[in-house]
């Protein structure tokens, strides 16, 4: 049985301000090199906020670390908290196994992550 849905889908939207990245499916080295594009993007062109929805990612590899990794350099690390991450349990686990969960403030919803951006 096919799928009409891709493996990874990786679009960017505006909440109160914020930009917002949302990624479903397989942060892998296909998924992570499309999310970590359109962050840095986004970074790039003097976005002061980003928050990455990874709530509906269904795979999580080193690969796909290794991109998230990469944005948080980007962004000037943890000082600036320029990114925030909307985690599920599966992403959570991953980050805190391999000890890069302080890196980013962690959300459970979207609305938190927001609000938290945007200083409401």
């Amino acid at each position: 049985m096919t799928s009409d849905v891709p493996p990874s889908l990786v679009w960017s939207e505006a909440h109160d301000g914020v930009a917002v990245v949302r990624f479903r499916g397989d942060l892998d080295s296909f998924g992570g090199n499309d999310m970590r594009k359109c962050c840095l993007s986004l970074l790039d062109d003097g976005t002061p906020s980003v928050v990455l929805d990874l709530s509906q990612t269904t795979y999580f590899d080193s690969r796909g670390l290794t991109d998230l990794l990469v944005v948080h350099h980007h962004s000037g690390g943890s000082a600036g908290q320029r990114v925030r991450l909307v985690v599920n349990g599966l992403v959570r686990r991953r980050l805190v196994a391999t000890g890069t969960a302080a890196l980013w403030p962690l959300h459970e919803t979207l609305g938190d992550a927001v609000s938290a951006a945007s200083g409401a």
